[in-house]
């Protein structure tokens, strides 16, 4: 059990503690007292898990979410290496196949359409959709994972038309790629970075 009084000078604050063998008088200034209080409150708090995020945490019943069951929506074949979608349309992406070319959809994913069969190159490592264009899409070729059976490509591609045609941009003219990211840049689709080995 612990009580409080003034001290001889203002800046003192005692504390008598009582432990069951006896009282103790300890004098401590305000400053310490109250470094001493916020301690002891602070254990407190986190002592009891009031302070711990589980205790804030949203807490959502298992049943709500077990009638839920995964869904494969494509593209079929093999492996994805590269993703994109159009910013503000929630149902038009691209996705590019490390050994399959480029597929959209524009209706979140029920229907895929293999969009770049007519050209050269079939592994994709990177795609991009331009934000202040989304008719205007590029395509890395060649799979940047290093792997035994990696697939290469001869550069990179540009669509102005959400990848209806396409256009050889360069990079591949002196030999074999790997494209591992693409950005444009937010304002000005003429400014492309490009990542890539080869």
């Amino acid at each position: 059990m612990a009580g409080t009084h003034r001290g001889p000078h203002s800046d003192q604050l005692g504390v008598a503690v009582e432990d069951g063998l006896g009282r103790k008088e300890v004098a401590m200034t305000s400053r310490t007292a109250r470094s001493h209080l916020t301690q002891v409150l602070v254990t407190a708090v986190f002592s009891l898990g009031l302070g711990s995020p589980d205790a804030y945490a949203q807490q959502v019943d298992p049943a709500r979410y077990d009638q839920l069951e995964y869904r494969h929506i494509g593209p079929v074949g093999n492996r994805i290496a590269a993703v994109t979608g159009v910013v503000g349309d929630r149902l038009t992406y691209y996705a590019g196949a490390a050994a399959g070319g480029i597929w959209k959809t524009v209706d979140g994913g029920e229907y895929w359409e293999p969009i770049f069969d007519d050209q050269i190159d079939h592994a994709i490592g990177a795609l991009a959709v331009a934000v202040s264009d989304p008719s205007i899409v590029w395509a890395g070729t060649g799979e940047p994972h290093i792997r035994s059976n990696v697939s290469l490509g001869t550069g990179v591609y540009k669509s102005t038309d959400g990848g209806e045609t396409w256009r050889h941009m360069g990079l591949g003219d002196g030999g074999p790629t790997r494209t591992s990211r693409i950005v444009i840049h937010p304002t000005n689709p003429d400014i492309v970075y490009v990542g890539a080995l080869g």
